[in-house]
């Protein structure tokens, strides 16, 4: 486990599981949803058996998911179970100063690099993606948050936030597409910020898990039918997002 922080700012990278985030804490107080065997209780028979394996070794936290970041399925050539492959393998992580840098090498030959950096204003994570050779890749953020009881969720659209609002109030697991998000999400006084040209949608999961709720808010590069619809096409992508508070 890899730690950095400034200030009031403290992050916990693992390089498990991509290297996944495990903590973002700000003057103590615990941004990150993370409990063990977390995703194991969201987990159903009927399930695909890939999907059962990965949710069986998920705990939460804050992953990046490519090159598949939906159901089993051939992606570049390769058969890749749910939300392989990136986020199933081991990564090198280093820290510099106030960085951790996280490289992740897919089985693709895509090369995931990521920064994460705690600063005065809060945490940064910008992420590098090499060897795509021009191709379209799904991308996703995959973090998980923890959510007070009385906290208030914003968006970009005031329809999805009244949904949100209701199923806040009721505790009801539910799931939403956000196409107007504009990079920006509010949980109460933390705002998450991300290059909305990198990921122009975002899926907000609301959940509840052993009395203590959550709140998934993942920007994608796809549509909700999995189909790449982010303009940046390149040899190289790159995209950025940070944890402030108000």
């Amino acid at each position: 486990m890899i730690e950095v922080s400034y200030d009031k700012w403290r992050v916990q990278v693992s390089p498990e599981r991509g290297g996944s985030i495990r903590s973002i804490s700000c003057s103590n107080e615990e941004l990150l949803y993370w409990s063990e065997g977390f995703g194991a209780r969201f987990s159903e028979p009927s399930f695909e058996a890939t999907r059962r394996a990965w949710l069986a070794g998920y705990s939460g936290g804050w992953n990046e998911i490519l090159p598949n970041p939906g159901s089993a399925g051939e992606w570049f050539g390769f058969g890749l179970g749910f939300h392989g492959d990136t986020a199933e393998l081991h990564a090198d992580v280093q820290e510099i100063g106030q960085s951790a840098l996280v490289t992740t090498n897919s089985a693709t030959g895509i090369v995931l690099r990521r920064r994460v950096t705690a600063s005065t204003r809060g945490v940064r994570v910008e992420s590098f993606v090499e060897g795509v050779d021009n191709r379209a890749v799904p991308w996703l953020q995959h973090p998980i948050f923890a959510l007070e009881v009385d906290t208030t969720v914003r968006t970009g659209d005031a329809d999805i936030d009244g949904q949100l609002q209701v199923a806040l109030a009721s505790d009801r697991p539910e799931g939403f597409w956000v196409a107007e998000a504009q990079g920006e999400v509010h949980l109460g006084n933390t705002v998450i910020r991300w290059s909305a040209e990198t990921w122009p949608v975002v899926w907000l999961w609301l959940g509840v898990d052993e009395g203590r709720r959550f709140l998934g808010v993942e920007p994608s590069s796809c549509s909700p039918d999995r189909k790449v619809i982010a303009t940046q096409h390149s040899e190289k992508l790159s995209g950025w997002m940070e944890i402030t508070k108000k």
